[in-house]
């Protein structure tokens, strides 16, 4: 995930956003817990703008904003699922 969000990020306008829609629960059972999914985009320079949960259902909708420069790849710390 962190190579991708990496190069999205060049590919972004100055004022785009990332939107993520997905079930909370865990990768293994094809979702993405919040926590990891925060995590991963903070990594990689991205800020949480919003976050919500949808009604009736296990899933979330997640909003992004590219901040600050991206960061070497080197310096991207790994997240624990």
């Amino acid at each position: 995930p962190s190579e991708f969000l990496w190069n999205m990020r060049a590919a972004l306008k100055s004022d785009g956003r990332v939107i993520v829609v997905d079930p909370d629960r865990p990768t293994s059972q094809h979702g993405t817990p919040q926590r990891l999914l925060i995590c991963e985009f903070n990594a990689v320079g991205y800020a949480l703008t919003r976050f919500e949960r949808l009604p009736d259902s296990e899933s979330y909708f997640a909003q992004f904003e590219a901040r600050g420069p991206r960061p070497a790849p080197s310096a991207i710390p790994a997240c624990n699922p």
